[in-house]
């Protein structure tokens, strides 16, 4: 009985060490989604940062094309009517 009473001890205290090794992988793993998902949000606000400015330029470049556009237009219409 004594002998029994020695094993389950001995069992227990085993998966104590097994549960808090448990317990620590997983704090680690918690630790690296949080700074992966914080990198990746950082990441993500700077690819969103250098695409606006991208869109803004190509607006930029349309606004001035179009401007090209309507001055050859009225050029053409002038040069039609000569």
């Amino acid at each position: 009985m004594e002998a029994q009473l020695t094993k389950a001890q001995e069992e227990t205290g085993t998966l104590k060490l097994q549960l808090q090794t448990v317990e620590l992988e997983l704090d680690s793993l918690k630790k690296q989604q949080a700074s992966a998902a914080d990198s990746s949000s950082l990441a993500t606000k700077e690819e969103v940062s250098i695409l606006r400015q991208k869109i803004e330029d190509l607006e930029a470049e349309r606004q001035r094309l179009e401007e090209q556009n309507n001055i050859l237009e009225m050029r053409l219409e002038r040069h039609n009517l000569q």
